[in-house]
């Protein structure tokens, strides 16, 4: 049986591109990945109703999409992603996801898998890393396992496994929920959550070695993503 979720409410703020991101559109920042367009999302499109939720608007590597009905396929460029579906990348992959009311990009590293759940408004992170950016005020829901945390602001970095969930502050502030004890994060801090325990902040010497790298250089958290900035 899955334990407990943690789950970032995301409320974004407005005013455009903040993060600094490089000012490249779409089409220019897959050309320098190297990355081809492919009409392979109408397919999708199709499959997911006359209103998908989430668009896979840049990718390098390997990526799967997983129905609810078990059926997968390679992920392609322009795909749309259906509500239930799962997307994980392989040992070389990475994607950004858009979700195309939101206008908020999620990025995922290696290794991660979401599912875009039934109910609008947020994605499940069962494993690995990914990033949330939007330009938007808007509210957004991460859960992971192991703990609650509400995020108010623009950017931040989960990473989940087994051992607990590790969140980063890039802007604005999270409070991260648990076993009945809340912690408030601002920018620049960072809360982890072990299954069953109450949230601390998240020091190199007291977080599992899996996640000490980001603890001790959270700069470059989030460096590995395809950043292209939300419209």
């Amino acid at each position: 049986m899955p334990g407990p979720f943690v789950m970032l409410l995301v409320r974004t703020r407005d005013g455009g591109n903040q993060m600094g991101l490089p000012q490249i559109g779409r089409m220019a920042a897959l050309a320098i990945l190297g990355i081809a367009f492919s009409g392979a999302g109408a397919a999708a499109g199709t499959r997911c109703g006359p209103d998908p939720a989430v668009e896979i608007v840049a990718l390098d590597g390997s990526v799967s999409i997983e129905a609810p009905d078990g059926g997968r396929a390679t992920a392609r460029l322009g795909d749309t992603v259906c509500r239930g579906d799962l997307v994980a990348t392989g040992d070389d992959g990475r994607v950004e996801l858009r979700f195309r009311h939101d206008e908020t990009t999620i990025g995922l590293a290696r290794n991660t898998s979401v599912r875009i759940p039934e109910a609008s408004g947020g994605v499940e992170l069962t494993s690995g890393l990914m990033r949330f950016i939007s330009s938007v005020r808007e509210l957004f829901t991460i859960r992971t396992r192991h703990a609650n945390a509400g995020i108010d602001g623009t950017e931040a970095v989960v990473a989940t496994d087994p051992d607990g969930t590790l969140v980063l502050v890039i802007e604005g502030e999270v409070t991260l929920q648990a076993a009945g004890t809340a912690l408030a994060l601002p920018a620049g801090a960072a809360g982890f959550a072990a299954p069953g325990a109450a949230p601390r902040p998240a020091e190199p010497a007291t977080v599992p070695p899996a996640f000490r790298a980001l603890v001790v250089e959270p700069e470059g958290a989030s460096d590995w993503a395809i950043h292209i900035p939300p419209i």
